[in-house]
Order: structure tokens, then C-alpha cells, then sequence
């Protein structure tokens, strides 16, 4: 009886080896026992006492077949559970609720067994309990998170009260299914039967980061705390990852702060977050600070270390490699730290380095993940063509249908038709719970000229306000892209931009910085002026947003004082700058012997020394034509003009010389260009669209086109290629000519005959602007010999 009463006074003391020794012939002891054991995590000897009973000639009753299920659902051994409920089946023992709830829960990841059971347990016209429900919510919650709501839902038609178990075995099935919507509306009802408390708050925050609606999560903790609801460390490391994953720097330092007022001790994980979070947010100086603060203690791990690296990575590879390197030396090197390094190389384009961080991984038995072999292929792209392909052969078994999807398109290679039919039929047959999958579908479909009823019927179903900034910008790119759009599309594409403007209302001004997404923003307006249905609405608010973050970067201010002269400036505003590029310079780039930046640094503005700001430039020109390039003297002038030139309020002029007798027409075919390559224009790529007006045929050694050329888009080598892909390739253009006709145009014209005469913009105080500069002297001279046949209306 002395086993009996430790039981029953509720203080099962963890001393399973007297309670075998106290073993008697009482069915009762027996069950306490196996009790006592189960207590202690010893369920084999529970197990032990279970099957002594029948060589003592004991009956199991249901209470023995209970504690044993019990000590199965401890150690997750659903296997045995389920063979402890066939045999008490065949010895014919009534099962209760508690038997039936115990192995429920215990099957949640047998999926094939779970609604055997319930429907057995119906069968057997037994009641359904809280604790029936609870273990029915949880069970299902992950795989099939749609039966687990009607648990729940039948557990309140039973007019059982939930508890905070089924309330947060609930919000984890809804965060399954990705419907935020509904994760907010089972909040409320939570609050409302149980109150809140720790465990039902971090759940929530769980489901919210399940649905990527992350600035919700924080908007939880907020109230939370302006409640005065106290946050522990579980919920607090919790919302420090949400903060991370939305890049909320300085949230994350005021909960950290605000935990240390509370006299709560901050955990490894705590510190781990908060420098992810700051790094998220570009704050690398203090992720590094973090970083020598743990590793001082000798607090810090290998998340750490890899934690300030992917501070680093954006804009400091080289500091990035340094923390990696001080990883290995510590013996910490894992395969996310050399996933970190290889994506430092790939931002700073160090594509020696990358491969061998490759060659290093593999030597230290590593498996490269999928994003692994992406940094890889895209870090060689344009610069190693051979070895971008063989990362994305060696990386193709490892990847999802999407992922392939994608790979194919950013490689850009000449494909078969039947490839690209087959890889899209894959991509689309795939269950799209993550929206970065979807934006990633319909880029990949853009890009590789591909398009379906299916591929646009998905985007009638997706919720655009669960996309980042990055998916709005590569979905609205891709849907876009379609020729035509219909009633449909123009819908998404007008919701994308609501969307937008909703991100745009909560964004930081950080985030919109012109390395971070300000590219992605200005994607959107782009895409959206080309397929006519920009809203004014969202040109407005880029327009706002955008000169707060150029204003924010000039911390100085601009000087008014400093003027640029000399022959090469075509304009001089206080913050705006015109030049004229000669034949054979470079804008910027160090790719030949004279550099356009090399005129403009001498004026000592900030944006000349920022390459990530491409030194204040806001175009290029090809190196063999000549003609007007446009500056920014300051970062608010820069921003200004990026959203005028992508909202197509910056015009492009040029005039051109072309073989042959081009008529008037626009030209809208894709473009695909690799470093070092032709562009090729046809049917995959990026659109391109080039207008062309004729000045006058004329007849020389041959039929040539003089033409005025505007762009609608600013590819590489656009015009070049465009006229060469309708069979009018530019005079003198060694690239996109024959050798032999390059030859002979050299025995007329000394040099690539395109020139951009004009641009138009809008000044700081919003009046246009128009710069024209005359045909350079050479072109001019060039054209003394030849016989004008037809004159146009250019």
C-alpha cells in the first residue's frame, strides 16, 4: 500500500525500482506501479509490469492498458501504443476515454492511423472529453490542419469548455493553413474564453510567422505590452525572431531592454536573435559588437558567429570571410556558416572565392544545400559561364520543381522548347503554401517567355498582403510580362500596388535604401508603367518615400558652391549634373583606360565615392557610343530621379546609323544579356521595347537608315540589338555584325554609329528639363559622301 499512497498523495517520487521491488499480486499495485515507472520516463518497465500480470495470472483492465498507452505517449512510441490497443481489443477490455484521448496523442505523427482511431472510438460509443479534443486538435494540427479545426469546432458544438491547450493547438492548425486572417479571429475568441498568457501568446506569434505576416506578430507583443501583460523569455526570443525575419532592428533592442527591466536573464538564444535582427536590418557595427561582447564570455556558438556574418554580407564579404575564418578557428564550422561565406563571395562577386569555399565544404564532408549552389551559380554568372552551369547540374537533383524552374531562367541558356514546357508543368503541379514559391513561378515564367491559363489563374487566389516586398516585385514582374493581360491580370496587378502601398505606409525609410528594396519598389513601378495601369496613388508615395531616404543618406547636405566645368559637362544644377560621354569611355566600371568618374569625383560630392549607389549615375551608355549621361550631385536628387526613370518621366533620345532601309515601327522583343555576350533579343528575357523614327534612307556603299531612336526601356545593348534581331544592325558595331561587315563599315566610318542627343528630366522643383547636344563631328563627316534617297518625317 505504500506504492499505492505515494501515488495517490500526488507525489510520484521518480524510485521505479522499489516500486518493482513492492511488486504484489494486487492489480491495483500493478497500475500504481506502472505509474510510478511511466513518472519517471521508465516506460519499458511499465511495459515489464503489464506483461507479469498475465504469468501471475492477473486480468489487465483498462487502468493497466491506460498506464502503459500513457508511458508510450512520454517516449513517442506510437508504434507500441497502437499494439497495446490491438491487444487489449482481443482480450476483449472495454477501452475509455482516457485510453482512446492517451493514444491519439500519441499517434501524431501516424498519420494513417489517426482518424482509425477516432472513428473506433465512436464506434465504441464513447463520449469525447476535453482532453479527447485537445489530443484530436493536436494530433492533426500539422498535416491536415483542416480536420483539426472541425475538432475544435466540434468540441465547442459539444459545449465543452476549451482550455488553453486547445486554443493554442488550434492557432498552430490555422498557422498551417497560412490564413492569417483567421489566426486573428481565433485570438480574439482565446482572449476572451481563457485569457492570455504566455504559451497562448507565443503560439500566436508562431502562427502569425507561419502565415509571413510577421509586423502582426509584433503588433501582438505591442499591445501585450501596453496591456501590461509581462513577457518571459520563451515569448520574448519568440518575437526577437520576428522581428529578425521583418528586419526590426530596433524593436528588437527596446524588447531586449525592456526584458532586462523585468530582471529577466537573457539566454544564448536571446543575444543570438537580437544580432540576427540587427543584421537583418544592415546594423552590422552592432551586430560585431554583440559578437565580441559573446565571444569574450566565451558565450558564443556557431549560430553566433554565423549570425554577424550574415551582417556582413551584403556590403562587407570581406569582413564576412574574416568572421568565417575566426569560426574555423575555433573549431565551430558548420554547413549554414559556409552557406554564409559562399553568399558573402556571391554579393561581392568573388566567384574564385565561392568555389573554394565549395572545395573547403566538401573536404570537410559538408552537403551543399540548394541556396548554396544558387550563391554559387549566380556569383559566377557573366563571369565563369561554364562553371554557373556545372553548380546548376550538380544542384539539380537537390532541387523542388520552382527552384529548377528558376535556375533555368536565371542561367539564361538558348532552350528547347519542350525543356521549358516540361519544367513549367512540374512547377505548376506543386502545392504553393510559401509565396515566395508562387513570385518565383511566375518570374521564372516571364523570363523564360512561357505562359498558360493555369500559370494566371493562380494569381485570382493568392492574398497578395501576405507577399514581402521582394515576392509583390517578382509576382507583378512576372504577371506583367504576359502579352496580353487580360481584365484579370490588370486586377492583380492594380492589388499588387495597394499592397505596395500598404508596405509603404509601415516601412522604415533603411528599407528602401537603393541596395536594400529600394530596387524592388522601383521594379514594381516599372512593371506596372508598362503594362499602363501605375496608380497615381502609389507614384505619389514612392515619390515621398523615396526623397526622405535620399534626404536621410545626405547627412551633410548638399554643397551649392561647387560647379562642375570643362568640356565633357552638357548641365550644371545644384544637384543635378549632365554629361557627355565621349566615344570609347566607360561610365564606371574600370574596363577601359577612361573613366567617366574620373570627371565627376574631383567635385567632391558623397554619391561619387558609393558604388552602391553606382557612383550617382543613374544610366550607362554602351563604351563605343557617345552621348548625354545624366548624374545626381546628392542622394535626394538620386532617388528622385530613380523613381522619375522608372515611372517613365526620363526621356532617352538617340540617333542612329543602320545597315539597310528600316522602316517607322516599334520594336518590342525580349532581351537577355550576359557580361561579355551579345544581348539577344526574341522571346525570352526581360521586355525591351525601342520606337523607331525615320530621318532619312540613304545610299553609300550600300542601303543605310539614319533613325531616331527613343527607348521605353533601358536595356544593355538595347538598340543594338534590337536593330540587329529586325535584320538592321547598327554601322560599324563589331559586336552584333559579321566580321566581315564590321570590316568593310571601317573602311567608311572610324567608329559605332549611335548617339544619344537628348534627354529629358524634371529639376529638384518639378519643371522639365531638355538637354540636346549636337551630332559629334566625326558621325557628321561621316555621312558627306552619301546620297540621300528618302527623307523621312523624324
Amino acid at each position: 500500500m505504500d506504492i499505492r499512497m505515494r501515488r495517490t498523495g500526488g507525489q510520484i517520487k521518480p524510485a521505479w525500482q522499489e516500486s518493482i521491488v513492492e511488486l504484489c499480486t494486487d492489480v491495483i499495485v500493478v497500475n500504481s506501479s506502472a505509474s510510478a515507472c511511466n513518472a519517471c520516463s521508465a516506460w519499458q518497465h511499465g511495459a515489464l509490469l503489464l506483461d507479469s500480470q498475465r504469468s501471475r495470472r492477473l486480468e489487465p483492465d483498462v487502468v493497466s492498458f491506460g498506464a502503459a498507452v500513457s508511458g508510450c505517449e512520454r517516449s513517442c512510441l506510437w508504434q507500441r501504443a497502437l499494439g497495446l490497443m490491438g491487444t487489449m481489443t482481443a482480450q476483449l477490455v472495454p477501452g475509455n476515454i482516457i485510453v482512446y484521448s492517451s493514444t491519439l496523442s500519441c499517434c501524431g505523427k501516424a498519420r494513417a492511423w489517426r482518424q482509425a482511431l477516432l472513428s473506433k472510438m465512436l464506434q465504441a460509443q464513447l463520449k469525447p472529453n476535453i482532453i479527447t479534443y485537445n489530443s484530436s486538435i493536436s494530433a492533426f494540427e500539422r498535416a491536415e490542419w483542416q480536420i483539426a479545426l472541425s475538432a475544435f469546432m466540434n468540441l465547442r458544438c459539444a459545449q465543452l469548455e476549451g482550455n488553453s491547450r486547445s486554443y493554442r493547438a488550434a492557432l498552430g492548425a490555422i498557422g498551417e493553413s497560412h490564413q492569417w486572417w483567421q489566426v486573428m479571429a481565433m485570438i480574439a475568441c482565446s482572449e476572451a474564453a481563457v485569457g492570455l498568457n504566455n504559451q497562448l501568446l507565443s503560439t500566436a506569434i508562431g502562427a502569425f510567422e507561419q502565415c509571413e505576416q510577421w509586423d502582426r506578430a509584433l503588433s501582438l507583443i505591442y499591445q501585450a505590452q501596453q496591456e501590461g501583460f509581462p513577457i518571459d523569455l520563451i515569448t520574448c526570443n519568440r518575437a526577437l525572431s520576428a522581428c529578425a525575419t521583418c528586419a526590426r532592428w530596433q524593436e528588437a533592442l527596446l524588447l531586449v531592454r525592456e526584458l532586462r527591466q523585468a530582471r529577466v536573464q537573457a539566454d544564448r538564444v536571446t543575444f543570438n536573435t537580437l544580432m540576427h535582427a540587427t543584421g537583418q536590418g544592415r546594423q552590422w557595427q552592432q551586430a560585431l559588437l554583440w559578437l565580441e561582447r559573446l565571444d569574450s564570455s566565451r558565450e558564443a556558438d556557431e549560430i553566433t558567429y554565423v549570425s554577424a556574418m550574415a551582417a556582413c554580407t551584403r556590403e562587407h564579404w570581406a569582413r564576412a570571410l574574416q568572421i568565417f575564418a575566426a569560426m574555423l578557428g575555433r573549431r565551430l564550422g558548420n554547413d549554414f556558416a559556409y552557406n554564409s561565406a559562399i553568399t558573402a563571395c556571391q554579393n561581392g562577386h568573388q566567384w574564385q572565392h565561392s568555389m573554394h569555399l565549395m572545395f573547403m565544404m566538401a573536404a570537410a564532408s559538408f552537403r551543399p544545400s540548394v541556396i548554396c549552389w544558387d550563391s554559387v551559380m549566380l556569383a559566377c554568372l557573366g563571369r565563369n559561364e561554364e562553371l554557373a552551369f556545372q553548380s546548376f547540374l550538380e544542384s539539380a537533383p537537390l532541387r523542388e520543381p520552382v527552384s529548377f524552374l528558376w535556375a533555368l531562367a536565371a542561367l539564361g541558356h538558348d532552350l528547347e522548347p519542350v525543356v521549358i514546357h516540361r519544367a513549367c508543368r512540374d512547377a505548376l503541379n506543386v502545392n504553393f503554401s510559401k509565396t515566395a514559391d508562387l513570385a518565383r513561378l511566375w518570374w521564372s515564367a516571364a523570363a523564360l517567355g512561357a505562359s498558360s491559363r493555369r500559370l494566371r489563374g493562380l494569381a485570382s487566389a493568392c492574398h497578395l498582403s501576405a507577399f514581402s516586398l521582394e515576392d509583390l516585385s517578382m509576382a507583378v514582374t512576372g504577371i506583367s510580362a504576359l502579352d496580353p493581360l487580360n481584365s484579370l491580370d490588370q486586377d492583380f496587378l492594380l492589388d499588387a500596388q495597394k499592397a505596395t502601398e500598404q508596405w509603404l505606409r509601415r516601412a522604415e525609410a533603411w528599407q528602401l535604401a537603393f541596395a536594400e528594396q529600394g530596387q524592388d519598389l522601383l521594379a514594381i513601378l516599372f512593371s506596372c508603367r508598362m503594362s499602363r495601369c501605375l496608380r497615381t496613388g502609389l507614384l505619389q508615395l514612392c515619390q515621398k518615400a523615396m526623397r526622405t531616404v535620399g534626404r536621410s543618406l545626405d547627412a551633410d547636405g548638399v554643397s551649392k558652391d561647387v560647379g562642375a566645368s570643362g568640356l565633357l559637362t552638357a548641365l550644371d544644377q545644384n544637384d543635378r549634373l549632365v554629361l557627355m560621354k565621349p566615344a570609347g569611355w566607360e561610365v564606371f566600371g574600370q574596363h577601359v583606360e577612361h573613366q567617366l568618374l574620373e570627371v565627376t569625383r574631383p567635385l567632391g560630392f558623397p554619391i561619387f565615392e558609393d558604388p552602391s549607389h553606382n557612383f550617382g549615375f543613374l544610366h550607362r551608355l554602351d563604351v563605343p557610343s557617345s552621348g548625354l549621361i545624366l548624374a545626381a550631385k546628392s542622394y535626394e536628387a538620386f532617388y528622385d530621379l530613380q523613381v522619375q526613370l522608372h515611372a517613365g518621366a526620363i526621356k532617352r533620345d538617340y540617333t542612329a546609323l543602320c545597315h539597310g532601309w528600316a522602316k517607322v515601327r516599334e520594336i518590342r522583343a525580349r532581351t537577355r544579356s550576359r557580361d561579355g555576350r551579345p544581348t539577344k533579343s526574341g522571346g525570352q528575357g526581360k521586355p525591351s521595347c525601342s520606337v523607331l523614327a525615320l530621318l532619312q534612307h540613304l545610299q553609300m556603299f550600300g542601303a543605310l537608315s539614319q533613325l531616331l531612336i527613343t527607348i521605353v526601356t533601358g536595356r544593355k545593348h538595347q538598340i543594338r540589338s534590337h536593330l540587329a534581331h529586325v535584320g538592321h544592325p547598327v554601322v560599324r558595331d563589331r559586336m552584333y555584325t559579321s566580321w566581315t561587315c564590321f570590316q568593310d563599315d571601317g573602311k567608311h566610318f572610324a567608329r559605332n554609329w549611335l548617339h544619344r542627343h537628348q534627354i529629358t528630366f524634371r529639376c529638384a522643383d518639378g519643371k522639365p528639363c531638355h538637354v540636346v547636344c549636337q551630332l559629334p563631328a566625326d558621325l557628321d563627316m561621316s555621312l558627306r559622301h552619301a546620297r540621300v534617297v528618302r527623307r523621312g518625317k523624324g
